[in-house]
């Protein structure tokens, strides 16, 4: 089951607009409606005392979901590709590029059909919402049932909905630690050069001119996992090999967002409540559960913080960033500099080089492009695009022509 979001415009038109002077004060651009399996609705036929897998995807551009089957229980063994203890809850909260894995079981004495809802969190918008909120789909147990009974008192008679801290995976796998390497991140938004942009730690990602993996293949060992060659717009972080990492991330803005990092999947540590971000340096882990959740996509509360572990064993270039689309394409990504100086002899497709050649971008050198000094980042991109129309950025001295790529890794 997909849930996702309809814009009744081009995406390319609306971040000419949201990457724009003209978007002042700035609002994240808002979806027309909800849609469930790319519809306006879903059946599904269902037998009583039967059990149905669902595998459930929040493959929208920005806001979350609350998901209710009606008046069934769902049983929950499954979050971002990592298997749970079975879990009971009515009602889940799915961010965009969350994923659950649930069962619901056919009830032996239906009288009717059963409704499944999904609604918007329209607490995450920006400016006033009068489109849909809803869509609704069906368990069907068959034409002698009566239709679904209308909801009631929406949202309170869905809420709350489980909390993904309390659900816990199945290998039982401990706390990580001690901590070897903490990231502490705060992001907020911000006005650069008169366009809405998104900062972590001051500083907005920009892709460069030579992608970030091409340029740790590529630059002398002694450089590979040092920073400056991957540019100050690429925002890195150099890990070592075998550090336990500790993430911890402050929301200083008035929104919730779904963060979510590559090549890991991580433990979920701590989250707060609204308006309670960490003002100091470290994180104090001594309450923290021994058994944590795992997942790949987490959010952080409006104002709040969670903390984030994982253990760097997977040597790359792996990128943390919010998976609202919009908030991706105002810069709200680190890159994390995995281990890079362990990527062997690990070489670039002939695919992927003719695909760069025929673009015009240079695959070989630091993030500027230079091969022979990795410390001279003349001609890097630093500064934000005046017309911006979603594509990927390259070009030399804050010039930038646009390249259509397809995938997450063209991000790199």
């Amino acid at each position: 089951m997909t849930l996702s979001d309809w814009f009744h415009q081009e995406t390319v038109d609306i971040i000419k607009f949201f990457q724009s002077t003209a978007n002042f004060p700035p609002v994240t651009p808002i979806p027309n409606s909800p849609l469930m399996n790319d519809g306006e609705s879903a059946t599904y036929d269902i037998q009583p005392g039967k059990q149905y897998l669902f595998r459930i995807l929040n493959m929208g551009s920005f806001p979350s979901f609350f998901l209710n089957f009606q008046d069934h229980e769902m049983t929950i063994i499954g979050i971002d590709g990592v298997r749970t203890q079975p879990t009971t809850a009515t009602t889940l909260y799915v961010g965009a590029a969350q994923r659950y894995e649930v069962i619901i079981t056919g009830k032996q004495n239906a009288t009717s059909n059963a409704a499944i809802l999904a609604m918007f969190d329209t607490s995450m918008f920006e400016a006033p919402y009068n489109g849909s909120t809803t869509v609704l789909g069906e368990l069907k147990y068959g034409d002698n049932r009566g239709p679904p009974p209308p909801y009631q008192g929406l949202p309170a008679s869905i809420m709350p909905p489980i909390d993904d801290l309390t659900i816990k995976p199945y290998d039982k796998e401990p706390l990580l630690g001690p901590v070897t390497r903490q990231l502490r991140l705060d992001f907020n938004f911000a006005i650069i050069n008169g366009i809405p942009r998104a900062i972590i730690n001051n500083v907005t990602y920009i892709p460069q001119i030579v992608p970030t993996l091409y340029t740790a293949l590529s630059v002398p060992q002694q450089y590979k996992l040092d920073p400056r060659v991957y540019g100050v717009n690429s925002n890195s972080y150099p890990v070592a090999y075998g550090d336990v990492v500790e993430i911890v991330l402050n929301n200083l803005t008035p929104a919730g967002h779904p963060f979510h990092l590559h090549g890991h999947q991580f433990q979920v540590v701590a989250r707060s409540g609204p308006n309670a971000f960490i003002n100091g340096a470290t994180y104090d882990a001594s309450q923290a559960d021994p058994l944590p959740m795992r997942r790949d996509v987490a959010g952080v509360q409006p104002g709040g913080f969670v903390v984030f572990r994982f253990k760097a064993d997977n040597p790359g270039v792996q990128l943390f960033h919010c998976h609202i689309e919009w908030h991706v394409e105002a810069g709200l990504t680190a890159t994390i500099l995995e281990a890079t100086d362990r990527l062997g002899d690990l070489q670039i497709p002939d695919d992927h080089k003719a695909g760069c050649i025929a673009g015009g971008m240079p695959f070989s050198g630091n993030a500027a492009g230079n091969t022979q000094n990795p410390l001279d980042l003349t001609g890097a991109n630093t500064q934000v695009p005046q017309t911006n129309t979603g594509a990927l950025w390259t070009g030399k001295s804050g010039k930038f022509r646009a390249r259509k790529v397809r995938g997450a890794g063209s991000l790199l």
